[in-house]
């Protein structure tokens, strides 16, 4: 597990919108949960199992990793990468991951611009480097699993057009609490 800091506006606009899990689609039958590798920890939210088909592929056009989640070199600095960076071309399309409601979409320190989306379980996906004429969603707005949400960019620190696709279980403090998106999408490893 891991910790990604947010900007106080960020932390300000993620947390005034409060979406209750109510609002979301009830629950499919539960897989057994997903084993996570942080830590000895289950993937499993407050003990509760995960669907092994919750998520599905964000960028629907291409599979190809640019960078993983986990340690790297970037400018001779070793730092820890929070999500996986898929490598695609401008303008391809992202997709949702899941059903969900958006609780930011718009600037994003290093992101240059980015979308969160709450799901069920108290999980969030985190869609980034998208430029802002290419967002197609607002805050509030209900997203379905395969929803085109917006196209992919190179905005905020990036190298070249890609998507950087993480997974969260939650805010603590001005920090988002990031877990490897691939123990959530075992299936399409």
């Amino acid at each position: 597990m891991q910790l990604q800091k947010l900007g106080l506006l960020s932390i300000l606009l993620l947390t005034a919108l409060v979406v209750p899990d109510t609002v979301l689609a009830p629950p499919a039958p539960l897989a057994p949960a997903v084993m996570a590798h942080e830590n000895g920890k289950s993937s499993a939210v407050n003990g509760t199992p995960i669907p092994t088909d919750l998520f599905t592929w964000p960028v629907p056009v291409t599979k190809e990793i640019s960078s993983d989640y986990g340690w790297r070199f970037i400018n001779g600095q070793k730092e820890f990468h929070t999500g996986i960076d898929v490598a695609a071309d401008y303008g391809d399309p992202i997709d949702a991951s899941a059903d969900g409601v958006v609780l930011y979409a718009g600037p994003a320190e290093g992101f240059g611009n980015w979308i969160v989306i709450k799901h069920r379980h108290g999980l969030m996906t985190i869609y980034g480097h998208m430029y802002r004429k290419d967002i197609e969603v607002k805050p509030g707005q209900a997203v379905k699993k395969g929803q085109e949400i917006g196209r992919v960019g190179a905005a905020g620190q990036s190298d070249g057009p890609h998507l950087h696709f993480g997974i969260a279980t939650g805010i603590k403090g001005d920090t988002m609490i990031t877990v490897n998106p691939w123990n959530f999408l075992p299936h399409l490893r």
